[in-house]
């Protein structure tokens, strides 16, 4: 492509290193917020749990809800926090996950 652009006279430069690529992190890769004392004294939101089996709290949810491109589904929610994706498949936590996916629409 380079070659290709060169034979019609665009001069393309030197060539830059671009950042590494990163992803969020999910599970247990990370340290979760309902481990953290400092973050749940600030913020008793994230000591609160909504789904038991993937141990996803209500910060999560509000963070995930609140974020510059919101979910637009439950099943988006889910693929962002893990939650009703565990054991019961939102058995015991999906009134509540509903409950609180339709508060954040606008």
């Amino acid at each position: 492509v380079m070659e290709l652009l060169a034979a019609t006279g665009l001069d393309h430069g030197e060539p830059h290193p671009l950042p590494p690529l990163t992803m969020p992190g999910l599970g247990d890769a990370s340290p979760r917020p309902y481990l953290s004392a400092g973050l749940i004294a600030g913020d008793p939101a994230y000591g609160t749990l909504v789904c038991h089996c993937e141990q996803v709290t209500l910060g999560e949810i509000r963070d995930a809800l609140a974020s510059t491109i919101p979910p637009n589904s439950l099943d988006g929610l889910r693929r962002r926090t893990r939650a009703r994706g565990g054991r019961c498949q939102a058995f015991y936590c999906g009134a509540a996950v509903r409950a609180l996916f339709e508060e954040a629409r606008p």
